[in-house]
């Protein structure tokens, strides 16, 4: 199991390729980021703030609890649970290639 889950980090040049263009294919289709826009906008305010000063702002880890003045490992915690909430819902699945 821990093979595996460390191949999964370690991906080539190629499968990055492949992944980045998952969310650009999916974002063609009619609707679909006012889908996951109503599924982020539906998250906990903690972890929508999390969320957006990551992907959108692009900051780390340390400079968004710097920016929120709460620890890294709430930050990690509430991005997981936000991640974990996409995946889950149907409407975003192919965002995260599942």
């Amino acid at each position: 199991l821990t093979a595996l889950r460390k191949t999964k980090r370690y991906q080539t040049a190629n499968s990055e390729n492949e992944l980045a263009e998952v969310p650009a294919a999916a974002g063609a289709e009619p609707g679909g980021e006012e889908q996951l826009g109503a599924v982020v906008s539906a998250l906990a305010a903690e972890q929508r703030d999390v969320l957006l000063l990551r992907f959108v702002d692009d900051l780390s880890l340390e400079e968004i609890g710097d920016t929120l003045g709460i620890p890294t490992g709430t930050v990690k915690s509430r991005l997981h649970n936000a991640l974990q909430t996409l995946r889950r819902d149907p409407r975003t699945k192919r965002y995260f290639g599942l």
